[in-house]
């Protein structure tokens, strides 16, 4: 007990006082086991209270719990805001029938706009009340109006034990925060401010959506032209425009850029693959991506594995294959590429359409 050094004690007066203006002969008393307190000053250590006879049943957490209640007590009942802060997500307007909202994670970075609400309690509440039941829970705090306008709020202090599961499946508004030394409650009471998922945690409160305009979700495009060349345009696509259709084009395929960087999927001969399979009966679909005798050497130079056999140039440019008469597809890589398709949201459009295409949401296949 006598290693634990202490900030803060209760005056006669049972109000908090801090180790700074303590003075030495002055009685102080624990916040939790009301034993005597005394200053402690020396050369070596730093100022702080200690209790004056060593108490079994008084650890470091129950001092902590105490007096956090008591300090957040004595903040309510000052002349200061006793603000909480609430974190909120604004919305893209098209979030809910969206094919490119994938996971949380991604929502929020490309989908959703983070923002917080502060609210001023003492607007709402003008009492508060130390360990008092409400609906048969006890609170450690409970923030209640004298006018009974609003429905109370439990402040819960977490040093050494969570709020019970019963508790927080009441439906009762709590703020629970967790604890593990004086500092952290200092610089809660120091802003002025409980702040949600930074100092505490807040159950059944109400969080409002809002409506936002985002940047949009990078996409990947695959554009095949009436002269059966193929690209991907160097600008990629978005979710806020990728219905806009090349004028030439007679084939696109977009498809989600995030999935694309996740499964290592390469936008230009997945692109080919697909557009090949949609028009497996033409000819002219052809790309040397998609032919088994285009490989890469160890220099990762794409070249033709026939080259030599037949007298041919080495290296070709990949559109080239629309008249090459030693074209064979690569089923097997056509194959994958046309499996990818589980695992991403995409979109397909052929001439003919409107520039709507189809939309095709990714299968929750396992990775």
């Amino acid at each position: 007990m006598e290693n634990v050094k202490y900030t803060y004690a209760l005056n006669e007066n049972n109000s908090i006082v801090t180790i700074n203006v303590a003075i030495k002969g002055e009685a102080y008393f624990c916040p939790y086991c009301k034993d005597i307190m005394i200053v402690k000053d020396g050369i070596i250590k730093v100022k702080h209270f200690a209790h004056k006879k060593q108490n079994s049943s008084c650890s470091y957490e129950s001092y902590l719990h105490s007096l956090a209640k008591k300090r957040i007590e004595e903040w309510f009942n000052s002349d200061r805001p006793f603000n909480i802060s609430i974190n909120n997500k604004d919305k893209c307007e098209r979030f809910e029938n969206c094919i490119w909202n994938h996971d949380e994670r991604l929502a929020s970075d490309y989908c959703e706009k983070d923002h917080e609400s502060v609210w001023d309690l003492k607007q709402y509440y003008d009492v508060i009340s130390l360990e008092k039941s409400y609906k048969g829970f006890r609170a450690d705090l409970l923030l209640t109006d004298s006018q009974n306008a609003h429905e109370p709020i439990f402040i819960e202090i977490c040093v050494s034990h969570e709020c019970e599961k019963e508790k927080l499946e009441s439906g009762i508004r709590i703020i629970e925060i967790p604890l593990k030394h004086e500092y952290a409650l200092d610089r809660i009471i120091q802003k002025g401010v409980i702040c949600e998922n930074i100092n505490a945690l807040l159950y059944n409160f109400k969080h409002k959506v809002g409506v936002t305009s985002t940047d949009g979700l990078e996409l990947n495009k695959f554009v095949l032209l009436e002269s059966r060349h193929g690209f991907c345009p160097s600008n990629r696509s978005n979710c806020k425009m990728y219905t806009q259709r090349h004028p030439s084009s007679i084939f696109e395929i977009t498809f989600d850029y995030q999935a694309n960087r996740t499964r290592w999927i390469n936008p230009f001969v997945f692109g080919w693959a697909i557009a090949y399979e949609t028009y497996k009966n033409s000819d002219n679909v052809k790309n040397c991506f998609l032919c088994k005798y285009y490989k890469q050497d160890s220099y990762n130079q794409w070249y033709r594995c026939l080259y030599k056999k037949f007298s041919l140039e080495k290296h070709c440019k990949s559109h080239q294959a629309i008249d090459c008469n030693y074209f064979i597809p690569d089923y097997s890589l056509i194959k994958k590429c046309t499996e990818d398709l589980r695992y991403v949201s995409y979109n397909i459009w052929k001439k003919g359409m409107d520039d709507k295409g189809i939309d095709h949401n990714k299968e929750k296949a396992a990775e």
